[in-house]
């Protein structure tokens, strides 16, 4: 697998730091991909999942969304829904410039779960396949009326304020190597700020009407550790019978936490994830 890195310039204005996962030389490229990680995350953390894709001839891309990893921004504050998909969009093009008429496909994990989900039933146009990993369903987390009025009112007031997440490594992952090198991760963050938690509060609530969007012949796997207690299992398999893509696969990972690729036992994610590669990359974009 070959890496490279370079920043740009997004529609929303903010310099954006993205990490290429791209096949060797010689390879040929069979689809391409954008990568969204999670809050407080950044794409560079992902090369060991990534390069199941890339030895299958997937070129992936990860942007860092604003204020995370290496992009511009106050830590925890994504201005907006759209920026996001502004982003992602202005990635895919990015691959579709350099590999035109391959296969698409949108990837992320927790928040960027969410927008992998969102993102392909709000613009489907051209997406082959999609892996979304523990995604985020519903990010009220059962927070009372009260604690949701207050975070609409802070959101107005004082958009960029952030509070602690609440996120702790050792509910993502129980592996002592894994869980020391985010510890020591000084791109990783634990900041979410009013603006960006009102606007997950919304879009998430819109989740289950959005997916009608959704189109029958995509691809789609959704990976979920069944012991996630940051994005419970229960919400993804809620929305599960409620997509429209005809070929899609829920796998629950028995035992297994939110960063089931970084937890103890991660074989079994493993396992689920080549072997949706194998039955989805040598198809994908076939009639």
């Amino acid at each position: 697998m070959r890496l490279k890195e370079d920043t740009y310039v997004s529609a929303a204005g903010s310099r954006t730091f993205r990490k290429h996962y791209m096949p060797e030389e010689g390879v040929p490229v069979l689809g391409i991909a954008v990568f969204v990680h999670g809050l407080g995350d950044h794409g560079s953390r992902y090369g060991r999942v990534l390069e199941r894709f890339v030895q299958r001839g997937v070129y992936c891309i990860a942007p860092d969304l604003p204020g995370h990893g290496r992009s511009e921004g106050t830590r925890g504050f994504i201005p907006s829904m759209d920026a996001v998909h502004s982003i992602i969009g202005e990635n895919l093009a990015h691959l579709q410039s350099l590999y035109s008429g391959v296969p698409a496909g949108i990837l992320g994990h927790s928040m960027g779960g969410f927008f992998a989900l969102d993102h392909v039933s709000r613009h489907p146009e051209g997406i082959h396949f999609c892996w979304a990993s523990s995604p985020l369903i519903d990010a009220s987390g059962h927070r009372g009326k009260v604690m949701q009025t207050t975070a609409r009112l802070l959101s107005r007031l004082a958009p960029t304020f952030s509070i602690h997440s609440g996120i702790r490594s050792g509910a993502c992952r129980r592996d002592p190597e894994r869980i020391l090198e985010t510890e020591n991760d000084p791109l990783m963050h634990r900041r979410l700020s009013m603006r960006l938690g009102q606007r997950l509060l919304n879009a998430t609530a819109q989740l289950p009407d959005t997916v009608t969007g959704m189109n029958p012949e995509l691809r789609l796997l959704i990976t979920h550790g069944s012991a996630d207690t940051i994005c419970p299992t229960a919400l993804s398999q809620s929305l599960f019978p409620m997509l429209p893509a005809k070929q899609k696969r829920y796998a629950l990972l028995d035992g297994l936490l939110h960063e089931p690729f970084n937890d103890i036992g991660r074989d079994a994610f493993y396992r689920e994830l080549n072997s949706w590669l194998d039955a989805t990359i040598p198809f994908i974009g076939l009639p």
